[in-house]
């Protein structure tokens, strides 16, 4: 005796999720991320970090290093299937400026941000040596706050600003007392911001004796007097000085010599 019968075989996708393509971000910011789930029955995103909602379509999440999202699901077949997205965080912008320089006649300030951006863009252009550089030179003629954004090589965007006062006279001063030899304040110096222009400055002992003379702004005083160290004490000091505006600087004191 024979017979025969026929079974039919429904073969039903393996593969029928599909997510958005792997992503990046920077510190700090979000992103949202997409399923394809057309004819599922349930599903849910893993892990459950830093995601808003894993039973979301297109969840929004923020994490903060790498991360790789998978989300799994049945159909109304019974299948299951699994798909995946990544998620790279890349370091976030950096840019480190002062809050504000004051700037003196004749005088400039170049721009040295700490951070990690390659690229920068500065506005407004007018002072500025270079609105692309990094560390453009700044000199204004008024007041000016510039503002500059800054991109790392990621793409991550930061903006900072700084305040650039601009006074229109020099200023001119001499320190009160100074210490010859190989330290920093080896020399008496006239002390200036802005430009000026030296007439006279002339350092007295306590005889009245000019122990030191220039009309160099550069020029300090070594402590010394034909090539002989003076005695510590005090000394007398006058100076005259012209601003570029003509703003005459007339002034005398004491120094104090210390060894």
């Amino acid at each position: 005796c024979a017979g025969s019968d026929t079974v039919t075989l429904t073969v039903f996708p393996a593969a029928f999720l599909f997510t958005s393509n792997d992503t990046a971000i920077c510190s700090g910011e979000s992103a949202r991320i997409h399923v394809n789930a057309k004819g599922v029955k349930s599903f849910h995103w893993t892990p459950d970090v830093r995601i808003d909602n894993v039973y979301s379509l297109d969840p929004i999440v923020n994490p903060i290093a790498n991360q790789k999202y998978r989300v799994y699901a049945v159909d109304t077949n019974f299948c299951s299937d699994t798909a995946e997205v990544m998620v790279r965080v890349h370091p976030r912008a950096m840019l480190q400026l002062p809050d504000s320089v004051r700037l003196y006649p004749g005088q400039s300030y170049q721009v040295e941000p700490g951070g990690n951006c390659s690229y920068y863009s500065w506005f407004p252009p007018l002072g500025v040596s270079d609105v692309k550089l990094s560390n453009p030179v700044l000199k204004p003629e008024v007041n000016t706050r510039y503002f500059v954004t800054g991109v790392t090589e990621a793409g991550c965007v930061i903006n900072d600003s700084i305040s650039v006062f601009v006074s229109n006279e020099s200023i001119v001063d001499i320190p009160n007392a100074f210490t010859p030899g190989s330290g920093v304040n080896n020399k008496l110096k006239v002390v200036h911001l802005g430009d000026a222009t030296l007439k006279k400055f002339v350092i007295y002992n306590r005889w009245g004796n000019p122990v030191f003379e220039t009309n160099d702004i550069n020029t300090g005083w070594d402590g010394t007097w034909k090539n002989e160290p003076q005695p510590m004490g005090v000394y007398v000091y006058t100076l005259e000085a012209v601003s570029p505006t003509g703003r005459v600087f007339n002034k005398q004191g004491n120094i104090t010599l210390i060894r």
